[in-house]
């Protein structure tokens, strides 16, 4: 994932349910950091193709997106609808 993906879901309905959440997806350290630092909830991705695919770097990457201030870790963008659903509750 490249650049910076900002979410505002202030408003918005899922499955007919308001979401009010300002949160930022992120895979690198410094984004973490700076979107902590924003105030924004932090969604630390690692599924990307410089991460994916070697379960040590995973883990170890994830741990540090955490240790920066993620909220969360995942690795399917499949998932970013629930996180965003779970963590706006």
């Amino acid at each position: 994932m490249s650049g910076l993906v900002i979410f505002d879901c202030d408003g918005v309905l899922v499955d007919s349910e308001p979401i009010s959440l300002r949160c930022v997806v992120e895979d690198s350290i410094h984004g973490a950091r700076a979107g902590k630092a924003a105030g924004m909830t932090v969604l630390g991705f690692i599924g990307g193709s410089h991460i994916r695919g070697n379960a040590a770097r995973e883990r170890s990457h994830g741990e540090k997106l955490i240790q920066a201030g993620a909220a969360v870790v995942f690795d399917k963008l499949a998932d970013l609808p629930e996180l965003v659903r779970e963590l706006s509750r």
